[in-house]
């Protein structure tokens, strides 16, 4: 077996090929290579890109709006799933809007969520810090996944479900 070529990226630098990868940019006929296939797709990103931090903000608008809603009546079952749906969009696509430490809060306010009937005191506070917490990240434009603020944030939001919801089986 032969070792594929590293094809070129936009920028110009040689980056290795899954097989993934070698699927999306095959030329069709199964003879080789279309970098011209990866060049339009990571153009088309690019082009994308700049839309990214509208569509964060309104991501994290909605999620503000169903704690909204959710707190306007917390023993509605569907105000609680459409929380978990938008935190759960949240976790999915904070990563690919840049946004890698919000897609983290994000996913422990999923887990919050899950847990909420098992919480004492406290669980709905941590709901909105949880969200807060996730909107101050897209108000501020942290995009650092290193950023060590935000990292000492969602390290005391973990803790505090840590303490306020123990898992399932622990007492």
């Amino acid at each position: 077996m032969t070792e594929q070529p590293l094809a070129p990226n936009v920028t110009g630098a040689a980056a290795p090929q899954s097989l993934q990868a070698r699927a999306l940019v095959d030329d069709g006929h199964g003879e080789g290579w279309d970098p011209t296939a990866l060049r339009r797709a990571e153009q088309a990103m690019a082009a994308l890109a700049k839309d990214f931090d509208k569509w964060m903000a309104e991501e994290a608008e909605r999620l503000d709006e169903t704690r909204r809603q959710y707190h306007a009546n917390p023993a509605d079952p569907e105000g609680r799933a459409a929380l978990f749906r938008a935190a759960h969009d949240m976790r999915g696509q904070a990563s690919t809007f840049g946004y890698p430490l919000a897609g983290v809060a994000a996913e422990g306010l999923c887990a919050l969520l899950e847990n909420l009937d098992r919480c004492g005191p406290g669980g709905q506070a941590l709901v909105d810090a949880h969200v807060d917490a996730i909107r101050a990240i897209q108000r501020d434009g942290v995009r650092d996944n290193r950023n060590r603020t935000v990292l000492t944030v969602i390290d005391a939001l973990a803790k505090a479900r840590a303490a306020v919801c123990p898992p399932a089986g622990s007492a």
